[in-house]
């Protein structure tokens, strides 16, 4: 009978300890009928394992002990007693569901318990009283997340917007404008070059712009075109070939795009096309065949292409189909590369792919 209905326990005037075992490991609400002189810390476990709901019939003499492992359940906090709920009781609870913070009395929360709500989920700094938010807590949330942006812009201070930028880079953009400094700022750009867009102009100094282009060139993008010079726009490029996309035609000399096409030789697609010239193409083929196919369709000359062929055959079938059949009836190549040329051109991508691992 207790088997099929375990609550039937209320109905029996004597019940045995093994009765009550029986009727609390079918249904945990069967507690609440178990004498007190036969209830056990045992069968007060089994009842909340079967049952969350069986904690509300704890006698409170049993709670000491079952504190040490019930807060890993959810919303069970509510029904103990408040006398059971120390301060160490509530930060495991919190260590497990951190949210659970918001919904403990101002009074009772301490400094400890929002650590530890803290730890495990950073984003409740967002709700984070007053109170709790000095100094010294700030810096410790600072070494949770290496981030200022779960740090409310009031509660920030010069050192906690020093210490996030000396842990992680991209953190400039999060610093209230008032906190900003020169000193700030260089150590903002030294972790990250595009961080220069976030500066304030009064602390934006050439020599910055060139520590932030030295870092990352096409952070470039970035400074203040009054900065610009022949010298940063060469850093930039120096430092990343496809700052040369950012750079206008008016300091793209042709000394400058010959020391880029050099140094990277595919870097001739990233030059705008007013730029671009038959003798810096000439220059990235003779430097790597493989920057053919960043060359605009406009400037792949027979010539050019041929030259290519010579040297890296597979490379023109990165060609438009109009180019190469151009190539092959220039009668410039031999007539098996011809040959190679014409399957080229009415070839699908996966062919010229195993065309390229079998012909190199």
């Amino acid at each position: 009978m207790i088997n099929q209905n375990p609550l039937h326990l209320k109905n029996i005037a004597m019940p045995t300890a093994e009765l009550c075992n029986l009727a609390v490991s079918c249904d945990g609400m069967a507690i609440q009928y178990i004498p007190e002189h036969l209830l056990t810390y045992d069968m007060c476990q089994m009842a909340i394992y079967n049952n969350k709901n069986a904690i509300k019939h704890i006698p409170g003499k049993f709670f000491p002990d079952i504190m040490r492992w019930t807060f890993i359940y959810p919303g069970l906090h509510r029904y103990v007693p408040e006398k059971y709920m120390t301060e160490n009781i509530r930060i495991r609870l919190l260590s497990w569901h951190p949210r659970l913070i918001d919904s403990i009395p101002a009074k009772y929360q301490t400094t400890d318990m929002w650590l530890e709500a803290l730890r495990n989920d950073i984003s409740l700094v967002k709700i984070l009283p007053a109170r709790f938010a000095t100094k010294e807590m700030l810096k410790t949330i600072i070494g949770f997340c290496d981030s200022l942006v779960w740090i409310r812009p009031e509660l920030q201070t010069y050192e906690i917007c020093l210490t996030a930028i000396q842990n992680r880079a991209g953190q400039l953009r999060y610093v209230r404008k008032d906190l900003q400094n020169e000193y700030l700022c260089r150590k903002a750009v030294e972790k990250c070059g595009d961080d220069i867009q976030f500066v304030e102009p009064r602390f934006m100094t050439y020599e910055l712009c060139v520590e932030a282009v030295t870092k990352q060139g096409t952070s470039i993008q970035y400074v203040n075109v009054d900065l610009w010079d022949d010298n940063l726009c060469r850093i930039a490029v120096k430092s990343d070939r496809k700052a040369a996309e950012y750079i206008s035609a008016k300091y793209l000399t042709t000394f400058l795009c010959e020391e880029i096409i050099t140094s990277h030789p595919s870097a001739i697609g990233c030059l705008p096309r007013c730029a671009i010239t038959p003798y810096l193409c000439n220059l990235a083929v003779e430097t790597s065949t493989k920057s053919l196919r960043y060359i605009p369709s406009e400037f792949q000359t027979v010539e050019l292409c041929i030259k290519v062929a010579k040297k890296d055959l597979p490379e023109l079938g990165y060609l438009n189909k109009q180019t190469l059949k151009k190539v092959t009836d220039s009668g410039e190549l031999p007539a098996g590369d011809c040959e190679v040329l014409k399957l080229l051109t009415f070839s699908s991508n996966f062919e010229y792919l195993f065309f390229c691992n079998t012909y190199s």
